[in-house]
């Protein structure tokens, strides 16, 4: 299997929570479609990325 240098760039910057238009800037994407092709999440990094934004919520509704 080939190094997607790009592709792990854009799918670690969405784990981390950086919003696409961010990491699109960073890659020098014009069409943020192109990103989007890029940052595909695992299955398990997409329940991490939703129990964390649960999290923020709860946290919102509990203060």
């Amino acid at each position: 299997a080939s190094f997607n240098l790009p592709g792990s760039f854009a799918s670690t910057a969405a784990v981390q929570g950086l919003p696409l238009a961010v990491i699109g800037a960073c890659l020098g994407h014009k069409d943020p479609r192109s990103t989007g092709r890029y940052a595909h999440l695992a299955p398990q990094e997409s329940h991490h990325v939703a129990d964390h934004v649960a999290d923020i919520y709860l946290a919102r509704r509990s203060a």
